[in-house]
């Protein structure tokens, strides 16, 4: 399975490291099978959504579809949730928005900031992730609803 990983922040890097642990990471759309993107700065167009065979999986930081957007970790931060999560949605050309494959709450402590609970979410997606691919891609995952 080849992967197209995009990310630029220092805290998902657990996930890109898992991924070149388990797959074969590709440097472009064009060669992978499957994109995953986390914290990703650019919309992609639908060309590029379709592109891998599988298209492209976004792992976000909370529980869609609450909190879409660019801020979803400093949101729940200023809004004093006791609980937020991790979402793996297949990408449509929404943004923040598609078929939820993958979804999990996680409780944030009074002592979160921004750093540790985008360490905490990030470094959470990158363990359930190899399986969340291998049995979305052999089809084992129901879609739920749209977030």
């Amino acid at each position: 399975m080849k992967i197209a990983f995009l990310g630029t922040p220092d805290f998902v890097q657990p996930i890109r490291a898992m991924l070149a642990k388990h797959f074969t990471l590709v440097d472009s759309l064009n060669k992978a099978d499957l994109a995953v993107i986390a914290a990703y700065g650019k919309i992609l167009s639908p060309k590029e959504l379709n592109t891998p065979k599988y298209g492209c999986i976004n792992i976000h930081p909370s529980l869609l579809p609450k909190y879409r957007g660019p801020s979803p970790i400093q949101e729940a931060i200023l809004n004093s949730d006791k609980v937020s999560g991790i979402t793996i949605i297949k990408m449509d050309e929404e943004i923040d928005h598609g078929p939820i494959i993958y979804q999990e709450e996680l409780e944030l402590s009074d002592r979160d900031n921004f750093d540790t609970l985008s360490k905490k979410m990030f470094l959470r997606a990158s363990e359930v992730l190899p399986q969340t691919i291998n049995d979305f891609i052999k089809g084992k995952i129901t879609n739920r609803t749209k977030s």
